[in-house]
């Protein structure tokens, strides 16, 4: 959301209004900042890609990679 804001003669701010549509923009909600000078800086979503349902964690995987390294040589 954005407002602008007044400080003359008083403190005043307009109705909020939508800055950025995150989903339309296909960003997820976690993946984004807004820079110093108000724009947005995001990590964008390719078309066709889904939210991540699966993550697959390997335990040990530099001693798994030195194995498959030394297998081969």
């Amino acid at each position: 959301m954005s407002v602008d804001i007044s400080v003359t003669p008083k403190l005043t701010a307009s109705a909020p209004v939508v800055a950025y549509d995150l989903k339309k923009l296909r960003v997820n909600p976690t993946e984004w900042d807004i820079m110093p000078d108000g724009r947005l800086l995001a990590i964008q979503k390719g078309e066709g890609e889904d939210e991540i349902t699966v993550f697959n964690l390997v335990l040990n995987w530099s001693r798994r990679a030195a194995r498959a390294v030394t297998k081969r040589a």
